[in-house]
Formats: structure tokens, sequence, C-alpha cells
């Protein structure tokens, strides 16, 4: 498990961390299907946002309180900057934490609703991922609902697949999928620094990860920037059901499929 645990630091943790600003100016479009399920939550809703990432569902119910969490610090500290108070002094009714989404710091039984949206396929073991959703179930009051996104292995869009690349899978279904930060942008002198010590790094990454390990971040001149790679798991159909369904006291309300995702 502490193999696992140093991947996931290594290739989900710190990349975040080194391109919060960059992703999370990537991310403001609020998906149809969460907007749906939260406006069916109750009124004065408790939600637990896990994985809040930047922060951009904390308006989506101006009634409902969010509990917003990342393990990335750098985009904690994003998401924070949507609390300040609009000009009109407007606030809105949120908080954020840094916080793992295995051993999250709240009460049990104490939300109505729980987000986990594009965060499990992070995760890099079958028993870390029921244990993320063993503590969403944990927070949620009987009765409350939690809604979990993750990548599929269908992919309706080919563009998005071509930089996982054939051999960098640690396990079935596990990749490897670039980010690209732009030199021109303010965290990316950091990120470059950190580059230009790959060799080390990479010894690193094969003890964490195992073979097909890829390097730190790497400098991409023809591409002008520096090259993050993320760890991903992809599901596959009745992947993540399966998951809720070894949960005792769960139970699966709806399953879909939507621009990607399971």
């Amino acid at each position: 498990d502490r193999q696992l645990a140093d991947l996931e630091q290594r290739y989900v943790h710190s990349v975040y961390d080194a391109i919060a600003p960059h992703f999370a100016a990537t991310r403001f479009a609020v998906w149809p299907r969460v907007r749906a399920f939260l406006e069916a939550l109750p009124p004065g809703a408790l939600v637990a946002d896990v994985g809040c990432g930047n922060g951009k569902y904390f308006g989506v119910r101006r009634d409902a309180f969010v509990l917003g969490s990342d393990r990335s610090e750098g985009l904690a500290r994003v998401a924070v900057r949507r609390l300040e108070p609009a000009p009109a002094g407007e606030r809105l009714r949120a908080d954020v934490a840094v916080a793992d989404g295995l051993a999250l710091p709240y009460r049990g039984a104490s939300c109505d609703g729980a987000l986990c949206i594009a965060v499990l396929h992070h995760i890099a073991s079958p028993s870390r991922r029921l244990a993320l959703l063993a503590q969403l179930l944990r927070i949620l009051r009987p009765g409350g609902r939690a809604l979990v996104t993750v990548w599929a292995t269908e992919q309706e869009n080919m563009r998005k697949v071509r930089g996982w690349r054939p051999g960098s899978a640690v396990a079935s279904g596990d990749y490897f999928v670039p980010w690209h930060l732009p030199f021109h942008r303010a965290e990316a002198a950091a990120a470059a620094r950190e580059a230009n010590d790959g060799a080390r790094q990479h010894a690193a990454a094969g003890e964490a990860a195992g073979a097909g390990a890829p390097a730190g971040p790497r400098l991409d001149g023809s591409k002008g920037a520096v090259v993050f790679q993320r760890y991903y798991h992809l599901f596959e159909r009745g992947e993540l059901d399966g998951l809720v369904r070894r949960l005792p006291g769960a139970a699966l309300v709806d399953s879909f499929y939507d621009k990607d995702n399971w």
C-alpha cells in the first residue's frame, strides 16, 4: 500500500500542486448531471465535495453549504479564492480543507450529499478505491446520496487518448496521461527547474511505481511546455458499480455513461 501511495503522491498530488492554476483555468463548466444531482438535494443541504479542485461547484445551490476538500494544496488554494466576497458582499456558503479522501475529517452521517467528480480514477488499487467510497458512505446521513464519476475505457474523443503510450500501463486499465504546462505560465519556471533534475527523479519513480513508470516532468521545446504525467485508472463498464455493491449499507441508485465518464 505504501508503494501505491507513493505512486499517487508522485503522479497525482505533486502534479496537481505544480499545475494547479493552469488546470483550474481550464475547468469552469458545470456538468449538467452534477447540477441535476445538486438540485435534487433537500433545501439547505450540507454537501461534501471530495476532490473539489477549483471549487466550481460551490455556488450551484446558493442555499446549500459545501464542504470542499482536496488532497492537492495547490488546488485547495485556488478554491479558497472563490470564497472571497463579491463586490456586493455576497459570499459563497462553502469551506475548503486540504484533506485525503481516504481519511475525511468530517463527522459520520452528517452530509445530505457528496460529490466525488473525476477523483476515484486517480486512486491506484481496487482496495484503495473501495476505501474512498467507504469514506463517502460514512459521512452520508441515512438516505443521503453520493455522485461519483470516473474516466471510462470507452472514449468518444480519440484525440484524448493519443498521449496514452503503449507499455506505460502499470496494471490493467492503468495509464499515465500527459499534461502540458506552457512555458509562458508563471508556475512553469519552478516546474522547469524540477524537470532539469529528471534523471534522479526517474530513478525514484522506478522504485515507487515499478517498471513502465515515466520520468518526472520533462521539457518539450517543440510544444513549448513542461510535460507532466498523471496516473489514471480507466473504468470498464460495470467496474464502478461492482465496487459500490461491495460496500455494506450502500445502494446503487443509478449508473450512467456521460461524455467519456462512468
